[in-house]
Formats: structure tokens, sequence, C-alpha cells
């Protein structure tokens, strides 16, 4: 087991489904496994690294006005560890387009889909 980081990509994949009202989507729901009619989500991600961390850490930090203590924002956090972390992103629906990893698309993203790309990404990295 080597000690450096590498930057082999490995895979994240994520499944959902539209959520419908009257004929249009009104949001999704994520799915722990592929189901009849679901679209995918494939990333391609690279480990962490202690330098990246310390600044998406430090972004996404901020201290509570009343007792002084640290507080994350989560949903800051995950954005940015979706933007260093995430280097390709690939959606299977209709048609299966490439997203660019940038501020703009990860922010019109739907939360749940960052937040399950983050917290898978964390449970491979080791954290």
């Amino acid at each position: 087991m080597g000690i450096f980081v590498n930057n082999n990509l490995f895979e994240i994949v994520i499944y959902y489904k539209e959520v419908l009202n009257n004929g249009s989507s009104v949001s999704i729901k994520i799915l722990n496994q592929y189901e009849e009619g679901a679209y995918k989500i494939i990333c391609k991600a690279k480990g962490r690294d202690f330098d990246t961390m310390s600044k998406i850490l430090e972004e996404s930090t901020i201290l509570n006005s009343i007792t002084g203590s640290p507080m994350l924002r989560i949903s800051v956090f995950y954005k940015l560890v979706v933007r260093n972390f995430v280097k390709e992103m690939k959606v299977h629906a209709e048609t299966t387009e490439n997203v660019e990893i940038t501020v703009e698309n990860i922010s019109n993203l739907y939360y749940d889909i960052v937040k399950n790309i983050a917290k898978k990404w964390m449970i491979l990295t080791g954290g």
C-alpha cells in the first residue's frame, strides 16, 4: 500500500427517478439500486489529499456568533467536495450528457444528487 496520493480515478454511480406532478418533473428520488425507469449518473473522481481537504474545510466552516464554536456548512462542504474531486460526470437519461464540473453546474444540480455523490466519495476515500 502506497503512502502517496495517486491520481487514479474511480467511479461513483447514483441512480434516481423523477417525481412527477401532473406530467411535469418536480423533484427527484435517489435510489439505492437500479429500478425500472431509473436514470443513472456516473462520476469519475480522484482520491482525497490533505491540502485540498484542508482548503475545503476552511472554506465551509464558519464560527457561531454566540458560542464562538466552529460550524460546518454541510451544503457548501458537499458542493466543494464535488467541485474539487469529481473530474467527470455523465448523466444517462433519455440521452447521455457530459456535465462540466463548474460552480454554476454544481449549484444547479439537485441538492440530493450533490449530497449523495459527496457521501459516496467520502465512504470510498475512507472518511
